[in-house]
């Protein structure tokens, strides 16, 4: 495992003294691959299901959530001028 700095290097250094302890125990260790190469779909997936059922749980209680910004002001005719009076 290589060492990295800042705290990704603290977490390694404390995962192998974890497997150390564990080894020393007599605990039997297997290494795996990986389930997914990034959990970054996972993550995304979980907090959309949490910011939908937070957005319903808010409906159900009475507040009120809105998606709509606030209305944009009204389009001036192309070449009208503002009067300077």
């Amino acid at each position: 495992m290589s060492k990295e700095s800042g705290s990704d290097g603290e977490v390694a250094k404390a995962f192998e003294q974890a497997i150390a302890t564990l080894r020393d125990t007599e605990a039997k260790l297997e290494e795996v691959a990986p389930l997914f190469a990034s959990p970054a779909a996972i993550t995304r997936r979980l907090f959309a299901a949490r910011a939908a059922w937070t957005v319903q749980s808010s409906s159900e209680s009475g507040v009120r959530c809105s998606t709509r910004r606030s209305r944009p002001p009204p389009k001036r005719a192309r070449g009208s001028a503002r009067s300077s009076t």
